[in-house]
């Protein structure tokens, strides 16, 4: 259901990152109630990760866009992925109301 939702709002994108760099990003999993049974314990928490990650690819894998960006600096993955999306073509973002600037 929520795949289908996600379809119809726009084109899904997968950032995937191997389980080792996941954990070390989220080592403090507070606010994260799934992450939280690792008990702090780094391995248990790769581990956990892993098998998150095994048992979701087949959906990760419906993305539209899939960036291996484990290794990719934020800016340089949302570079790819506008890359990927668009095909070097730049798209028209959402209106901004009168008095309001974008972000770059």
């Amino acid at each position: 259901r929520n795949r289908r939702w996600l379809k119809r709002a726009g084109r899904i994108v997968y950032l995937k990152v191997p389980p080792a760099q996941l954990a070390a990003r989220l080592r403090n999993a507070a606010g994260r109630p799934l992450l939280a049974r690792a008990g702090g314990n780094p391995r248990a928490l790769r581990g956990l990760i892993a098998r998150f990650l095994a048992r979701r690819q087949r959906h990760y894998a419906r993305a539209d866009v899939i960036v291996r960006a484990g290794e990719l600096t934020p800016s340089r993955a949302a570079a790819r992925i506008i890359q990927r999306l668009g095909r070097g073509k730049r798209e028209r973002g959402p209106k901004l109301k009168r008095g309001v600037r974008g972000t770059r």
